[in-house]
């Protein structure tokens, strides 16, 4: 069973306000999608990952956990997760762009929607992951914004970048041979695929957003997962380099990123 999906929203933290309670208030404030300033009083570890005192150099950026409530063509709804605004507001819109991951896709998916040859296909919602299991944000924000990419589909190299119904564990799918007691394989998904040549992304915290050579014949083989993206973002902007002519990650002039296994 699993819960509500939890999104990030930037936002700027721009004032402690108070000692108590511990470890202490900041606030934060963002602008909506309507223009509105939304203003928000929490404990600083609530709205930011890092560690923020008195003396913090404010504005900080911070983050807002938040629910989707529904999504439409540039903006979503969201429901905050632990804080409402001031104003007593739990739910507005924001641009998707302000997602976490979001302004980091807002480039190259102009790329992608302007190259001949690649299309988005219409929204589908999103992956169902298992407790514990998060999208990088970009890769989450990409699935607000369309249900997979046909990339050079009548090219002998060219790439589908999956659906939500299909990213799904790599393991079961590609089914090569895995080294005993491989813990790592379990956050490998599926992200996208070229006939039978799958790209796998990893959803471990530490390792998140990287993406590997799924190949089945060295699929679970340490030192034969090539590490081809370090992101979902640089990914998709590999593929368009690609053009469909090649894999991008076995060409002589192109720089190793390391292993699955490193």
């Amino acid at each position: 069973m699993t819960g509500p999906v939890l999104r990030w929203v930037r936002c700027r933290i721009v004032a402690w306000v108070a000692d108590e309670p511990q470890p202490g208030l900041v606030e934060a404030r963002l602008v909506d999608a309507g223009g509105v300033e939304r203003v928000f009083v929490d404990k600083d570890a609530v709205l930011s990952s890092e560690p923020i005192h008195r003396e913090s150099p404010f504005p900080v950026d911070g983050v807002l956990g938040c629910e989707v409530v529904s999504r439409g063509e540039r903006s979503v709804q969201v429901r905050t997760a632990w804080t409402g605004a001031e104003d007593g507001d739990w739910e507005f819109d924001v641009g998707w762009i302000d997602l976490v991951g979001g302004r980091e896709l807002d480039g190259m998916l102009v790329r992608l929607e302007s190259t001949s040859g690649c299309v988005i296909r219409p929204r589908a919602g999103e992956p169902v992951l298992g407790d514990g299991i998060a999208l990088p944000g970009d890769l989450a924000a990409f699935y607000l914004h369309g249900g997979g990419a046909s990339l050079f589909p009548d090219a002998d190299f060219g790439f589908d970048i999956v659906g939500p119904e299909g990213f799904v564990p790599a393991t079961a799918t590609v089914a090569g041979p895995l080294t005993e007691d491989d813990d790592r394989s379990r956050w490998w998904y599926v992200v996208a695929r070229s006939d039978d040549h799958p790209v796998v992304i990893d959803l471990h915290p530490d390792r998140l957003g990287r993406s590997y050579d799924g190949f089945w014949d060295t699929y679970g083989l340490p030192g034969d997962m090539a590490v081809v993206a370090r992101s979902f973002t640089e990914l998709v902007d590999e593929l368009l380099r690609a053009e469909g002519s090649r894999l991008h990650w076995l060409q002589p002039e192109w720089t190793p990123l390391g292993d699955a296994y490193d």
